[in-house]
């Protein structure tokens, strides 16, 4: 290669230009021509504003580069473009580095052939990138073409590549040239030719150590590596600097490696053994050994990499030599186990800054204390922060561009798709780590880092490490450092928060996110867990650690085929643990509809019952997850909200917009903004519930009013609802609907005497728990052979009701997960409710199952029970309700008889094949837009 720049370089130096982006050759008072042609050429800086340079910097920060490729295609294809040979290696660089190498060997020829190219990159990079792609494409004869290039001068990268068109001994032979060399001791060879095979004759090259020669100790974090655990033990072992501690700290491995480990014990003394309880990923298992180390000098290696015998001679040579250097870094090139050299980027070439081998003197220890406690980069962070205390010159390059170690490329660690992929350096996770480790050591007095505090900065949630506490104290820091974390939100959507007048973002991170509350009207904290896969905590973790953008919806695809009928969103405004009538009803609205051939999108505020979703997703096209806070008299409008529901409804093309219930308010705003009319169905009754009323801050006749505003139609789910509602012009009652084919009695229970009693609750003193132990006790005094079964969450009230109640007539038999099975073998089921239920569900789903209803007579359920085969008792008359149990027990035939009546009547009137059509006719009335 020249030693100097063309003039065609040289004619397009900008001076402002260049003074401007190299701030030191302004500082320096140099005349930016002459240090173009001196030395900037050589040091790769570029002579003035290039677009290819700002395209490739783009194409790395950006998540979405098809734009910036196209553009670098577009001069890539100029034949008159000056910059064309640029954009060709930005190009197939950004190929490689995913590993499309048909792609990328699509421009190998031109990164040969064009002679403007290597005015501006004067390094082994597109010679080894033309390689690459024919080698990983399987076309050897292109790759031995691009090795006898004559522009490609003879280098060690060149000898790594020729090695790779070798096998066994030839290929060990090739790798021996570049040591050689360089005067360091060549491998053994042998036929296996194996980054696990590799050995060599350090003995005749051990260097002479005495009293004065410090002690070096070597971490080796460690976690499942088995496999390769004594290829790097075995380089250690054989280094010619022999006064060394290794220390193996085992980060609690789940295979093998701990008797690898103690094997090795066992042959040498200079190993030592630390296991750790718990897993707390390798920087937490390097500063356990670090803590322990007793080394002058101290170095990290890890478990699966292979050090050159010298490696560590040479290091402490560069160190010793110098007082004033404090650390010494050496180079390396990855591999994989074949010897197959690549790099996930490249730059200059394979080999380079071995930053994670890093070897320093105690001294340095002392001042600056331990690795950051993360799960990546930390390495770097420590690399830096030895730079920032003792300057640049304290760490010595150790021969320079000479691989003086194999690190083993891990596929797992490289995964394309990972949040802390090498790629993130540039924008992403490992870019903010690094500004804010750098802003922390510009603006720091001390940068000493103890093992286990406080945390010095705020790293991404994502990899932080350390205890729970410290990770929670990391996230809530990120959250109002990047201010993703809405306190007028959090009040305004969940109201007991403003009630105990506690500190929004303190309650979320010590409470909300185990709660599945949301920090800010864009995020569904559970739905992002679901779809991902993780905790809450570990969502939100990563969600604060990426880029972010508030306009992104967050969804799963349904499994449902694709549905040629009506577009419709429906939303929902309950998704819990556990569920209750509104929830089932709701998701058997959809499998009505569905069934109706309707083309259906859900809206969930929430992920976690992930059964509840399986279920959802097997009859609609797909679900999104989004913070819907309830309607609350006096609240503002959440625009958020509205807003993501609006890109929904224009996303999925909905023709009309479904409501579960009256509690919701966006649901209603986004339709009239997008020109759909929605659909309200309600299934409350506030007239009777002032725990509502108090929720929704608002009276009955407010909510009437709301109900009112919002929908184009209100479907009642009963005549008392509808009486409510009182909006006779825009009110069709539909009855909640059952799926008869699932409640049916499977066990035949006609050869038992007992009756069998059940009643499935919320288990509070409003639903009838009183009356439910009266009844029982009633019962038990009259000696019946009947049993109470109770099924519901285990309440106070429930649990002093157990606790003092003396008979042994009732069974309490938890949440009924699965109603079905919950009313086999029963015989009568109660509706004790002291508020007038707006359907009742549970008795509807009994009577399928052949149960006999017993409830009080208000609410829907007098339009529910059939006399002729059921009872309505006068409210609070808990002995009717026992003197009709006992007549049913007495009566085996009379019984049957009835238990065949209700099944009959729970499937003509409230099977899904009925009420479906009604649906869709209610659906049909608000189709037409606006």
């Amino acid at each position: 290669m020249s030693d100097s720049p063309s003039q065609e370089l040289l004619a397009l130096i900008d001076s402002e230009w260049y003074l401007n982006t190299y701030p030191d050759i302004a500082a320096a008072g140099i005349d930016p021509a002459n240090h173009y042609k001196n030395y900037g050429w050589k040091e790769g800086r570029w002579p003035c504003a290039m677009e290819t340079v700002k395209l490739d910097n783009r194409l790395w920060a950006v998540s979405e580069p098809e734009e910036v490729l196209q553009r670098l295609n577009k001069i890539a294809s100029n034949h008159n473009n000056f910059e064309q040979s640029l954009a060709t290696w930005f190009i197939c660089r950004w190929h490689a580095s995913w590993g499309n190498w048909g792609a990328t060997k699509e421009y190998a020829e031109d990164l040969l052939l064009d002679e403007n190219l290597k005015l501006f990159i004067r390094h082994d990079g597109p010679y080894l990138l033309a390689f690459s792609a024919y080698f990983h494409c399987g076309d050897i004869e292109n790759a031995r073409r691009v090795l006898e290039h004559k522009g490609w001068l003879p280098s060690d990268n060149k000898l790594l590549a020729a090695s790779m068109l070798k096998k066994g001994a030839e290929k060990l032979a090739v790798i021996n040239h570049l040591f050689k060399r360089h005067n360091l001791i060549p491998l053994t060879v042998n036929q296996s030719a194996t980054l696990d095979s590799l050995t060599a004759n350090s003995e005749q090259s051990a260097i002479t150590l005495n009293y004065f020669s410090p002690l070096v100790s070597v971490l080796i974090p460690c976690y499942n590596a088995e496999n390769t655990l004594a290829t790097a033990l075995n380089s250690l072992l054989s280094q010619t600097y022999s006064k060394i501690e290794i220390i193996v700290v085992d980060d609690a491995s789940t295979d093998n490696s701990k008797a690898v480990i103690e094997k090795f014990v066992k042959q040498d003394s200079r190993i030592k053994f630390i296991p750790l309880p718990e897993n707390g990923g390798a920087y937490a298992a390097r500063n356990a050994g670090l803590k322990l180390s007793k080394g002058q000098l101290i170095t990290v290696h890890d478990a699966d990499d292979w050090s050159h015998p010298q490696k560590i001679e040479k290091q402490v040579e560069a160190i010793r030599c110098y007082r004033k250097v404090k650390a010494a870094v050496s180079y390396w090139a990855r591999t994989d186990p074949s010897l197959h050299f690549e790099t996930w980027r490249m730059e200059q070439g394979w080999i380079y800054r071995n930053v994670s081998s890093l070897m320093f003197r105690r001294s340095v220890f002392r001042k600056l204390g331990y690795w950051d406690n993360v799960s990546v980069n930390a390495d770097t962070e420590y690399w830096l922060r030895i730079q920032k205390k003792y300057g640049p010159a304290a760490i010595s390059e150790v021969m320079p561009g000479v691989p003086l170690a194999f690190g083993r490329v891990d596929k797992g660690s490289l995964t394309q798709t990972s949040a802390t992929h090498l790629r993130t350096q540039y924008s992403g996770i490992r870019k903010d780590y690094n500004d804010a480790a750098i802003e922390w050591h510009n603006r720091a007095r001390r940068l000493y880092m103890p093992q286990r505090a406080v945390r010095k900065f705020v790293a991404p949630p994502l990899i932080c490490r350390g205890s729970l506490e410290i990770r929670k104290a990391n996230l809530k820091k990120a959250l109002k450092t990047k201010d993703l974390f809405d306190p007028d939100w959090y009040i305004d959507a969940y109201p007991d928060i403003a009630a105990a007048s506690v500190d929004p973002l303190t309650h979320f991170i010590n409470h909300g996110i185990d709660e599945g509350r949301d920090p800010n009207p864009y995020l569904s904290v559970s739905g992002l867990a679901y779809i991902k896969g993780k905790s809450n905590f570990e969502a939100i973790s990563l969600w604060a650690s990426e880029p972010v953008d508030k306009t992104k919806l967050f969804s799963v695809t349904g499994d449902a085929k694709k549905q040629s009928g009506k577009k419709v969103l429906m939303v929902a405004h309950l998704a819990g643990n556990e569920l209750f009538g509104a929830e089932r009803s709701f998701l058997d609205c959809i499998k009505m509809l569905y069934q109706q051939n309707a083309d259906i999108t859900v809206i969930l505020p929430s992920g976690i019952n992930h059964r509840y979703i399986r279920e959802i997703a097997d009859s609609v096209s797909k679900i999104y997850f989004t913070p819907l806070p309830w309607w609350r008299r006096g609240r503002r409008e959440i625009v958020e909200v509205t807003g993501q529901i609006s890109s929904i409804i224009t996303a999925s093309k909905t023709s009309v917009v479904y409501v579960n219930t009256l509690t919701l308010w966006e649901p209603h705003l986004a339709a009239r903004q997008s020109g759909v009319k929605s659909l309200m169905h309600v299934r409350e009754l506030p007239n009777h519930d002032t725990d509502l009323c108090s929720r929704l801050n608002a009276t009955p006749e407010q909510i009437r009013q709301h109900i009112d505003e919002c929908a184009d139609l209100v479907i009642a789910n009963s005549g008392v609802t509808a009486s409510f509602v009182n909006l006779k012009e825009k009110t069709t009652i539909v009855y909640n609907a059952i799926d008869t084919r699932q409640f049916r009695r499977t066990q035949d229970k006609s050869a038992t005497s007992t009756l069998n009693v059940i009643m499935l609750s919320s288990n509070t003193i409003k639903k009838g728990i009183d009356d439910f132990f009266k009844i029982a006790e009633f019962v038990a005094k009259k000696h019946q052979d009947i049993t109470f079964f109770l099924y519901g969450p285990e309440t106070e009230a429930l649990t002093a009701r157990l606790e003092s109640y003396s008979q042994k007539n009732v069974a309490y038999c938890g949440y009924a997960t699965n109603p079905v099975d919950a009313y086999q073998n029963m015989d009568v089921i109660l509706n004790l409710s002291h508020f007038q239920e707006s359907f009742g569900r549970t008795v509807v789903e009994g009577m399928a199952c052949s149960c006999v209803p017993i409830a009080y007579n208000w609410g829907a359920l007098e339009e529910i029970i059939d006399l002729s085969a059921g009872y309505l008792a006068p409210f609070g008359d808990y002995q009717y309700v026992a003197d009709r149990i006992i007549t049913l027990q007495k009566n085996k035939a009379g019984l049957a008889k009835i238990q065949r009546m209700v099944r009959d009547i729970a499937v003509t009137r409230y099977g899904q094949e009925a009420i479906s059509k009604q649906y869709l006719t209610a659906l049909g009335q608000v189709s037409a837009p606006y």
